[in-house]
């Protein structure tokens, strides 16, 4: 289930908006992942790479301050796809009784189509009652962190 929620507030004489989209669905996953392996003291370049296509249902609504303007769309079918790519370093080193401990630090950026909850255009969120965006839906979600794991394998 993915959820998002917004607030707005593009004066402050006037009223905020609200907006939220929440989705339930399923769907297929791939996945690359490369090892380039190095003698450098245990040290590994890998990139991984995943592709998500989620089809289920979505809810969103949208209201302004006053709560005199809605919009709501519930239950409609919608397609999410989502892209994944982390880059980063792994050392391992082998231990005594067999098994291996390692330490990784990546990169990693992903992108989420029509998973967002659109937002004002114009900075008039709402037109005689009206939300601006056609389809508030299509909005995409980015994001960008670092990873840091830590694990042992037997």
């Amino acid at each position: 289930m993915i959820s998002t929620t917004h607030e707005f507030e593009d004066d402050p004489d006037t009223d905020t908006f609200q907006a939220a989209h929440e989705f339930e669905g399923c769907g297929l996953t791939a996945a690359v992942e490369v090892l380039i392996p190095s003698s450098y003291y245990g040290i590994s370049a890998f990139a991984k790479s995943r592709a998500s296509f989620l089809y289920g249902e979505s809810d969103f609504v949208a209201v302004n301050g006053d709560k005199d303007a809605r919009l709501a769309n519930a239950n409609d079918d919608d397609l999410i796809s989502i892209g994944e790519l982390q880059i980063g370093l792994d050392w391992r080193c082998c231990l005594a009784n067999g098994g291996t401990f390692f330490v990784t630090l990546a990169a990693e950026g992903q992108y989420w189509s029509n998973a967002g909850t659109g937002g004002p255009t114009n900075n008039a969120p709402f037109d005689e009652g009206n939300y601006q965006n056609a389809n508030p839906q299509d909005a995409d979600l980015g994001f960008f962190g670092l990873s840091i794991g830590t694990g042992l394998t037997f």
